[in-house]
């Protein structure tokens, strides 16, 4: 359930992200960009794909999902993303239903969304 929760509030911009905090005026949140150093926006694309705070856990979460589709499908990063939050028709549920666990798993790891919302 809390990672269905999590999965949740990314899809609808309500989450923990920088970005999102930022777009709703959070006092703890003078500015979007990442902790990480990279001087990137904190959002969805960069805390699934490219933020180095996340190494590991995502080449873990890419080396199970070879296992179960074509990594040369990722062509771009806002598919990648789409794919990672909300599957793809063009997969069997079971498909899918790996790939969001395997989402959630990413999620629930990195501890990201662990913390009060403030």
């Amino acid at each position: 359930p809390i990672g269905l929760k999590h999965l949740t509030i990314l899809r609808s911009g309500l989450s923990h992200l920088r970005e999102h905090k930022f777009k709703h005026n959070f006092k703890d949140t003078p500015s979007l960009l990442c902790s990480c150093q990279t001087n990137q926006p904190e959002h969805v694309e960069h805390f699934l794909l490219h933020c180095p705070n996340y190494l590991s856990l995502r080449s873990e979460l890419f080396h199970h999902l070879s296992e179960i589709i074509s990594l040369v499908t990722l062509i771009s990063p806002s598919y990648t993303c789409d794919l990672l939050l909300y599957g793809n028709s063009n997969y069997d549920f079971l498909t899918n239903k790996c790939i969001l666990e395997l989402t959630i798993n990413f999620i629930v790891s990195s501890d990201r969304f662990s913390g009060p919302f403030m």
